[in-house]
């Protein structure tokens, strides 16, 4: 052996090389692991956005309709300011809300949603993921509970 010898040994430079290699392949798999969970936070906002419009949109219209109507998946209500709207939900997990004079969407909600009547009370069942809970929204007719009744 040189004591002078200068430079690294092949072994040395293979383990360098050996040791970047796993950085570099656990840096990957962790930056993409950020990236999905970053999208994935993303979706869930829209999609509790979306939610928060319909559910403000269905609380108005059932609390000024003085006639509900759950029937075929469909909520029907007969208000005295707007006539009657319809609320159902599509094969594609799709919300409508229809009125007289405009059609009304809320799509990639992820989640099932059915319609009941229990009185003067709407019930919006969700059943959400893949283990289908089930929440229910209990929204309430302001006319049908004081037994005001336009016609």
């Amino acid at each position: 052996m040189n004591p002078h010898r200068r430079g690294f040994a092949l072994y040395t430079m293979l383990i360098v090389l050996a040791l970047l290699g796993v950085f570099s392949l656990v840096a990957g798999r962790l930056f993409i692991s950020i990236l999905r969970v970053t999208r994935s936070g993303q979706d869930i906002q829209t999609q509790t956005t979306r939610f928060d419009g319909l559910v403000r949109a269905l609380r108005a219209d059932v609390w000024g309709a003085n006639q509900l109507q759950a029937t075929g998946g469909k909520l029907v209500m007969t208000r005295p300011d707007q006539g009657i709207v319809t609320w159902h939900v599509t094969a594609d997990q799709t919300v409508v809300r229809a009125d007289s004079a405009q059609e009304r969407r809320w799509t990639g909600l992820g989640a099932d949603f059915v319609f009941e009547v229990r009185g003067a009370v709407a019930v919006l069942k969700v059943q959400d993921g893949p283990m289908k809970r089930s929440d229910e929204l209990v929204l309430i007719s302001q006319m049908q509970l004081t037994g005001r009744d336009s016609q």
